[in-house]
């Protein structure tokens, strides 16, 4: 009976063999321009349609593709309306349950702050929003989510400047 390291030694030569058998890979030189693949994949689609290129009636006999309804075509405005809902809940419980916090890190602490902050990027819009209309420290959520800060070093501790900043960056990303 072959021991471990025998049975690994025949596993590593095996792996070496096949990969040496496996065809490389090498990029075309020089690479395709964007146009041309656009264009190639374009001519494929059209030819897809039917000989004439115009788009298959059903009257016409000729095949058809049928469009077959996905579940999945919903799941953005689902997961947008959860979301939501999810934000706002956790929201509105870290205002009413840290109102009476005077230390921001400990309101910041809070887990339904860090709830929010773990809601990742899709729930940057809607903090910018809530900045705007109930203004509050939303700022280490939004620099954790962002990964950036538009805020600068002369506007640091102007709450007025800082929301605005914010909301001039979610403007220019076409969040809000």
């Amino acid at each position: 009976m072959p021991t471990r390291q025998e049975v690994l030694q025949a596993a590593r030569q095996e792996m070496r063999r096949r990969l040496a058998e496996k065809p490389k890979r090498v990029a075309p030189d020089p690479p395709p321009r964007y146009d041309e693949v656009f264009h190639e994949g374009t001519r494929w689609l059209d030819g897809e349609a039917g000989e004439s290129g115009e788009p298959v009636s059903p009257s016409s006999g000729g095949p058809m593709l049928i469009a077959e309804y996905d579940d999945r075509m919903t799941a953005g405005a689902a997961h947008r309306e959860e979301l939501r809902r999810r934000f706002e809940e956790y929201a509105e419980e870290w205002s009413t349950r840290t109102a009476h916090l005077s230390v921001l890190s400990q309101r910041m602490m809070h887990p339904s702050y860090q709830r929010i902050v773990g809601l990742g990027p899709d729930a940057l819009p809607l903090i910018i929003e809530r900045l705007s209309t109930h203004p509050d420290h939303w700022f280490r959520a939004l620099r954790s989510i962002a990964g950036e800060d538009p805020v600068s070093r002369e506007d640091v501790g102007n709450f007025a400047a800082m929301r605005d900043a914010w909301i001039r960056w979610g403007r220019d990303r076409g969040l809000i």
